[in-house]
């Protein structure tokens, strides 16, 4: 109900405002079945939410053999959420709503202009994936590296 600017749009986008549960919960369970049944990865990429962030996803009840995971960067076209947005990033925990299913956080940065590259290897029928997270560091334009292993060695 809060409408502070584009705050209440803000809040409905998310995967866990309660009017997105029936199609988010339809999606998760085709992502989730996909990867248990092929046994493959399946990375979801996402942005515009002005934070990076990374998320393994989870129904060990249903899908005990998925690896579904998360990587959000954040829009190059707009200042990133002040750092203190960081709290307000989704945690590892229970996803409302949704039977069994579970989000564990990887990573989490916000105030940061930041971006994200996905790096695949697919190699002796197996797939590995990983994200590498940017961001700036120092005076002189350096760039810090965060490398999260999503598959594989």
């Amino acid at each position: 109900m809060m409408d502070i600017g584009s705050v209440k749009d803000d809040l409905r986008d998310e995967w866990e405002h309660e009017t997105n549960h029936k199609e988010r919960n339809i999606l998760l369970d085709a992502m989730l079945k996909c990867s248990h049944e092929q046994g493959c990865p399946v990375t979801v990429l996402s942005g515009d939410v002005h934070s990076a962030s990374v998320y393994h996803l989870e129904n060990r009840d249903k899908f005990p053999n998925a690896q579904v995971f998360n990587a959000t960067s954040s829009a190059i076209s707009r200042k990133p959420a002040p750092a203190k947005a960081e709290m307000l990033i989704r945690s590892t925990g229970k996803i409302t709503g949704y039977e069994g299913g579970y989000a564990t956080r990887l990573y989490a940065l916000s105030g940061q202009h930041n971006f994200l590259m996905v790096n695949t290897n697919l190699e002796d029928d197996s797939a590995s994936v990983s994200v590498d997270l940017y961001w700036p560091a120092g005076d002189d334009g350096e760039l810090t590296q965060k490398r999260i292993k999503l598959t594989g060695e």
